[in-house]
């Protein structure tokens, strides 16, 4: 161990105890301070000088990096959804079982209430499929008992739709599954300008779930686009219905966060829906769906 002098001493802890001090202090202060002290106090300013310019570069290092204008991205090359049913019951831990039975047996009760009948089988897919086709389009419906003005279009995200609707009896655990999250119904009123950047989003995204409209799209940009049978005005506004976390301006969607009039209907999405397929039930129908071309992509 080598010792400091008494400036290397100053200049690394400024503190006035030395090693020279100590021996000035007598016999009697020298085996109350005496040299194992002597050496932890060192050591431990040693450390502080160290820490002190650990820093100092890890602000030099940090300013480069800033200067530098280095930055990371994370690009996801390939995903497969997966479906979390009782196929993975067997997995949970016995104890485990034990408590969520009591739960289930009464959330039994609850979700395997029957609210309708589905003609077919229906999946999600881009740029439209059977099951987006149906959601969008009984979203539309739905908005309209919150909108005066009444509903132009809906739109959902795809990403939002996480089971497909079996074919035969419906229950309010089917539509659970189809929408789990708290996601809420959301009306706007936009302009233009901002609808059309969001369906120009969903068109280069390769289609998302709309209703009440015709999009044709060439080479990933929009060729042709009519909303309730009418060409496009882009002197107007639109009354959109779409879901809380789209309006919120996720999943890239940011112009809807521009919206002139937005009213929040506090109903969770999954009710809209349960609520449409009992309506449909109270009418005779069954659940039904159909490809129509609403979103076609036409390459030169």
């Amino acid at each position: 161990m080598t010792f400091f002098s008494m400036n290397q001493w100053r200049n690394i802890t400024g503190y006035s105890i030395s090693c020279q001090r100590l021996r000035k202090a007598g016999a009697k202060k020298a085996k109350k301070y005496n040299i194992r002290n002597c050496l932890r106090i060192q050591l431990l300013a040693l450390q502080d000088k160290i820490l002190r310019m650990m820093r100092k570069y890890l602000a030099l290092i940090v300013l480069l990096l800033c200067l530098s204008g280095l930055s990371a991205k994370v690009t996801m090359k390939a995903y497969t959804r997966m479906e979390v049913d009782k196929r993975y019951d067997s997995l949970a831990p016995s104890a485990m079982s034990k408590i969520m039975l009591a739960y289930k047996i009464r959330l039994d009760q609850v979700v395997n209430r029957p609210i309708g009948t589905s003609a077919m089988y229906m999946e999600s897919k881009a740029p439209e499929s059977l099951l987006s086709n149906f959601l969008a389009d009984q979203l539309w419906l739905k908005a309209a008992e919150f909108c005066p003005e009444g509903v132009d279009l809906s739109i959902i995200n795809l990403g939002g739709i996480r089971a497909p609707m079996p074919a035969g009896p419906l229950t309010v655990g089917d539509i659970y599954r189809i929408m789990p999250f708290e996601n809420e119904m959301v009306v706007l009123e936009l302009k233009a300008v901002d609808l059309l950047a969001i369906l120009t989003k969903i068109a280069g995204d390769g289609g998302e779930g709309v209703s009440n409209i015709r999009m044709e799209v060439q080479d990933g940009k929009i060729a042709s686009l009519f909303i309730g049978g009418k060409p496009f005005d882009e002197t107007r506004t639109y009354w959109v219905a779409t879901m809380d976390y789209l309006a919120d301006g996720n999943s890239g969607m940011t112009p809807f966060k521009n919206a002139v009039k937005r009213t929040d209907t506090h109903l969770k999405m999954r009710d809209a829906y349960i609520s449409q397929i009992e309506k449909l039930t109270a009418q005779g129908k069954v659940v039904t769906s159909q490809l129509d071309g609403r979103i076609r992509y036409t390459f030169k």
